[in-house]
């Protein structure tokens, strides 16, 4: 296992060097490279961890259950401003690919300008988090939409403007831009 893990440090190393060679460029050397081990764990982002901006007090990101990619859920992104409770809530549905490989994530919740920003995409579950994006080891072939919900509140008062960006799988998306 040490092995591995210095080969990888050994490979990181030599690509940042790449560009850095001082010799006659008549004198480079051709070095291949192939991946035989099992892919790298990443990790997957934690909606905690999302940037935010100080203005923004808190918010809360929940995962509702599967949908039909076809159904109405997934027709529209609804944005509620709750002035009593000085809280934005975001909610609809996202395609996801495979229910068994991919769930619906949150990428980053901003606020600045008078203006909340959320990004939502699919992401990798579990083991998959570590395969290539598109990878289906061991993937149902099916293609489900996941519920989700944000819940926002600030410190002085409501923004003017939400935008909500989703990303399905696949690479298209949305985007719903809504004014108070």
């Amino acid at each position: 296992m040490q092995r591995r893990h210095l080969l990888t440090a050994g490979l990181a190393v030599a690509a940042g060097l790449a560009g850095c060679n001082t010799d006659d460029p008549d004198e480079g050397q051709t070095t291949t490279l192939t991946a035989t081990d099992a892919p790298t764990r990443t990790a997957t982002p934690d909606p905690a961890e999302a940037p935010t901006a100080d203005e923004l007090d808190d918010y809360r990101f929940d995962v509702g259950g599967w949908a039909n990619p076809n159904g109405p859920e997934v027709e529209e992104i609804d944005v509620t401003f709750e002035p009593a409770a000085n809280a934005v809530v975001v909610s609809s549905a996202v395609g996801v690919g495979s229910s068994s490989c991919s769930r619906v994530g949150l990428e980053s919740v901003l606020y600045g300008e008078e203006t909340l920003q959320v990004a939502i995409a699919p992401e990798a579950k579990g083991d998959m988090a570590a395969y290539p994006e598109k990878t289906r080891v061991g993937c149902d072939a099916d293609y489900v939409a996941e519920k989700y919900t944000l819940r926002a509140t600030f410190d002085g008062g409501l923004p003017d403007r939400v935008t909500v960006r989703e990303r399905r799988a696949g690479g298209d998306g949305r985007i719903r831009d809504v004014e108070r």
